[in-house]
């Protein structure tokens, strides 16, 4: 392992360029989160709060079932990806600071930093070529997906940093990594990032290499030592796939449980008319997975010319700069086709995530051509000639804008995030009972309950995740006819609630009226006590002995 090591300055020249890329995020890294995506109101807070509950249940990991959102759903983590990934890199700062803001973005920014350097590592060691590592590298840097794509919203998808070893590992099965018993450690990590579309991505490809490996005499004993390393590795998976399959099996309507759900067959299975198998598939498949991870044309032209310049070699190239090669052209396969594949799986709602991989393999190979144009070149142009010539590219794709011309210093969208230090959360901080926070239903919001959650502590009634449980359905129901008293004693019998907050700028008028009239009228309601105004937000204790 100490092999793969190279200067330090490499991991610090990528962690500037990270924080140059997104500055600044960085100096209002307590404060704000990066805003580049539309789903930034919600995903992102809901990674926060799903790192703070798992980070403080870290000393008990057997609690950490119960999430305390859809309250009293029991093992309600598994609606949603777990994000194990990046607990390693959040904890530390979360239990430090009690910041999910701060936490998050330094884990994020990390993480993306030390991607880049595995990937560096990888073509480095494959080709001698820092430079080519670099150019690999900032390749995946770039990537609209990376930092200005759905990764920026979606951060447990930064913790990419494991696939490039164990790339590197399948294609040289005599190094002392793929030897060591910490690979299968490295590919359990990397699936925790997300064991519902990275996962199969990782698994399936290195099963199938070790299986071909153990159908050849030769090369047998690797593909044994690999098989095993994966069933280590999904013997630590199994605990997480159980409780998923528990979801499933209580929820048999799981793929409707959603607000993100649509009725209808998905755009890509509908048939599109007069229109040829093979052009239906680059429509809705090739183009779908190029639109989610569209690394720079550059970087297609490079990967291009070098595979004609090794291929016109002739079986002269090196073993390990052709297998290097191979795998990393299996790995952009995998991520072309498993999107087409993860479309009959009923709970999979973001297909193209599956593809991620490839966008890994993408940025490996990147590195590759541009060694072996460097190397064609060199007799030419001479070592200096080729040398500024790979330089010249590396500086455009750094400062060139992208399609939609971002990846300017300096300018990265960022917003605040909900203050965690109001009177209202200190409210409920000081309380005890399920809260429920309205309007509910409502995903943006429902993330910002599931924020201050982080401070108080408490389970919530509503909650926002991938799925919702099938008996929150009803209870939304009653949710919805609130501040209705009898509505309020059905809700008491089934989740005990004691607090409810009320965020009366997001109501209709008609709903805004009843609870500002209970407001202001207090004796006229024995079930509910005001407690508490805040900037248009009211905070009720459930009182009384209930129906």
């Amino acid at each position: 392992m100490h092999r793969f090591g190279p200067p330090l300055a490499a991991l610090l020249a990528y962690a500037a360029l990270v924080a140059g890329f997104t500055w600044p995020l960085l100096p209002h890294a307590a404060t704000h989160m990066p805003a580049t995506y539309e789903q930034f109101h919600y995903d992102t807070l809901h990674t926060a709060w799903m790192l703070s509950h798992q980070s403080r249940r870290l000393a008990t990991p057997w609690t950490m079932l119960d999430a305390g959102i859809y309250h009293p759903e029991p093992r309600s983590l598994f609606y949603s990806t777990l994000s194990l990934g990046l607990v390693p890199y959040f904890a530390p700062t979360y239990l430090a600071t009690e910041n999910p803001t701060l936490a998050l973005n330094l884990a994020f920014l990390a993480c993306v930093a030390l991607t880049a350097w595995t990937i560096h590592l990888v073509v480095w060691r494959w080709t001698g070529a820092h430079l080519a590592g670099a150019i690999g590298a900032v390749t995946f840097l770039v990537t609209e997906t990376t930092l200005w794509g759905f990764v920026s919203s979606a951060q447990y998808y930064a913790a990419l940093q494991y696939q490039p070893l164990f790339v590197f590992a399948a294609a040289a099965p005599t190094s002392a990594l793929a030897a060591s018993p910490w690979l299968a450690v490295l590919i359990a990590l990397q699936c925790v990032a997300d064991p519902l579309y990275v996962a199969p991505a990782v698994m399936l490809p290195l099963t199938g290499i070790a299986l071909w490996r153990i159908a050849r005499p030769a090369t047998r004993p690797a593909g044994l030592r690999l098989l095993r390393q994966l069933c280590v590795a999904g013997l630590l998976l199994v605990p997480i796939y159980a409780g998923y399959l528990d979801v499933v099996a209580r929820n048999p309507g799981l793929q409707a449980q959603s607000v993100f759900a649509r009725p209808g067959p998905r755009p890509a299975e509908v048939v599109p008319g007069e229109a040829s198998p093979a052009a239906f598939w680059v429509r809705g498949h090739l183009i779908a997975w190029w639109y989610r991870y569209p690394i720079p044309m550059m970087a297609l032209l490079v990967i291009g010319l070098g595979a004609l310049g090794l291929l016109a070699q002739r079986g002269r190239g090196t073993d390990r700069v052709r297998a290097a090669w191979a795998h990393c052209a299996l790995w952009t396969l995998v991520g072309l086709v498993l999107p087409v594949v993860g479309r009959a799986v009923p709970m999979l709602r973001g297909i193209p995530r599956v593809g991620l991989v490839g966008l890994i393999a993408l940025a490996l190979l990147t590195g590759l051509g541009a060694a072996e144009l460097s190397r064609r070149l060199r007799a030419r142009l001479g070592g200096a000639g080729s040398t500024g010539l790979a330089l010249a590219f590396l500086g455009a794709l750094l400062v060139l804008p992208s399609s939609q011309g971002r990846r300017t210093f300096g300018t990265y969208p960022i917003q605040p995030t909900p203050s965690l230090d109001s009177p209202i959360v200190a409210a409920l901080r000081a309380g005890t009972g399920p809260v429920l926070e309205l309007p509910a239903t409502r995903p943006a919001l429902d993330a910002r309950a599931l924020y201050r959650a982080t401070a108080h502590h408490r389970p919530l009634v509503n909650g926002y995740s991938s799925y919702f449980p099938a008996a929150a359905r009803g209870r939304m129901q009653q949710v919805k006819r609130l501040p209705d008293p009898l509505a309020l004693g059905l809700l008491r019998i089934e989740t005990g609630i004691t607090t409810i907050v009320v965020h009366t700028h997001e109501l209709d008028a008609p709903t805004r009226a009843a609870w500002e009239r209970i407001w202001n009228q207090p004796a006229a309601r024995a079930d509910l006590r005001p407690l508490l105004a805040d900037d248009g937000v009211l905070l009720f204790e459930v009182v009384g002995r209930g129906p």
